[in-house]
């Protein structure tokens, strides 16, 4: 079964494996822990459980609907319980479905800073303001042209320097990248929508 999940839903299921700490199949999670975690509404949260309950990355039983259960094939998403039930690893930030952009941006931000071990929610700011630059950009905007020509080059440079070992190096791209996208998002949004 090949399972594809959008950047929210490969979120979700990594933070939600993280907090499954005991044997597998045993959960005592539930949607307000994983909003808190998230950083999102409630609403939001049980949203994307919803729809990982639809492609059958999780499960609901019956007497438990408050609890955040992994389904038992999608035991590969947890280190510990993949090892104990023989399967192999899987990243579900590995999952993420294929954007229409050429070099799917978004994925290779996600998998630099967890190599990187950024602190939690940094390479989701990241992506959400080089997203939003992206989409100034494809609106004509010059300047966010500009922008995301520097952006994507500086994510290059981040990537072969952690190639190359030199891992300083490569934060401090990736550092550059966010200040770029930043400032970028602020100056073409500035005042907007005050009248």
């Amino acid at each position: 079964m090949k399972i594809s999940l959008t950047e929210n839903e490969a979120k979700f299921v990594k933070e939600l494996v993280e907090n499954l700490y005991a044997e597998p199949g045993f959960s005592d999670v539930e949607i307000i822990d994983m909003a808190r975690e998230l950083k999102i509404s409630t609403n939001s949260a049980k949203g994307i459980y919803g729809s990982l309950v639809k492609k059958g990355v999780c499960k609901i039983y019956k007497h438990f609907e408050n609890i955040l259960y992994l389904h038992p094939h999608c035991y590969k998403f947890h280190k510990e319980w993949s090892k104990e039930k023989g399967l192999k690893y899987v990243n579900p930030m590995d999952l993420i479905e294929k954007k229409k952009t050429k070099n799917n941006l978004s994925k290779r931000i996600f998998k630099l800073c967890e190599e990187l071990n950024f602190e939690d929610g940094y390479d989701l700011h990241l992506a959400n303001k080089v997203a939003i630059v992206g989409n100034d950009s494809l609106r004509g905007d010059n300047y966010s042209s500009c922008a995301m020509g520097v952006i994507v080059d500086l994510i290059k440079f981040a990537e072969n320097k952690l190639k190359a070992g030199d891992v300083k190096e490569a934060e401090s791209f990736i550092r550059s990248a966010y200040n770029v996208a930043d400032i970028t998002v602020k100056t073409n949004h500035l005042g907007k929508g005050k009248k």
